[in-house]
C-alpha cells in the first residue's frame, strides 16, 4: 500500500566526493553543516520541511537523511566545508544528525511538490518534494 509523507521534506544533492567530508565534519564533532545552493529564493520561507533527504550525484536515489534547520542567504562560515564546497550560493540550507538510511528512497517514489513531476536521475539542484512509500 502506497503511504505518502505528510511534510514535504528537502532533496539534498551532493557530489559523491563530498561524502567523506561530511561524515568526516560532523564525527568531528560539529553539530551543524550549511551547503551553498541556486535554488529558488521561494523556498526562503518553508517552515514544514522537516527533513532532508540527500541525493549523490549519478544515482537514482536518495540514500542518507538529516534533520532539517532551515534556509539563510547569509553565508554561516564557521558551519560549512572548505574547499569546492564552500561556494557560494543565493541560499544556503542547513542541516544536523546526518545519517545513512535503513533503506534507500528510489526517485520514482518522489514528485516535485510544486509541479508533480516525478524527479529525474540528473537533477542538479536540490527540490521540495512529497514521497510516495
Amino acid at each position: 500500500m502506497e503511504q505518502k509523507i505528510n511534510n514535504p521534506v528537502l532533496l539534498g544533492i551532493i557530489d559523491p566526493i563530498w561524502l567523506e567530508d561530511i561524515k568526516k565534519y560532523f564525527s568531528s564533532g560539529k553539530n551543524e553543516l550549511y551547503i551553498a545552493t541556486d535554488a529558488s529564493n521561494r523556498y526562503r520561507d518553508r517552515k514544514s520541511i522537516k527533513k532532508v533527504y540527500f541525493k549523490i550525484n549519478g544515482t537514482d536515489c536518495a540514500s542518507f537523511e538529516a534533520d532539517f534547520i532551515g534556509f539563510t542567504d547569509e553565508n554561516i562560515i564557521e558551519s560549512r566545508l572548505y574547499g569546492p564546497q564552500s561556494d557560494h550560493g543565493n541560499l544556503y540550507y542547513g542541516f544536523k544528525n546526518f545519517k545513512k538510511l535503513e533503506k534507500d528512497i528510489l526517485l520514482d517514489q518522489m514528485e516535485n511538490a510544486n509541479t508533480w513531476k516525478v524527479i529525474r536521475k540528473n537533477q542538479q539542484t536540490p527540490v521540495i518534494v512529497n514521497i510516495n512509500l
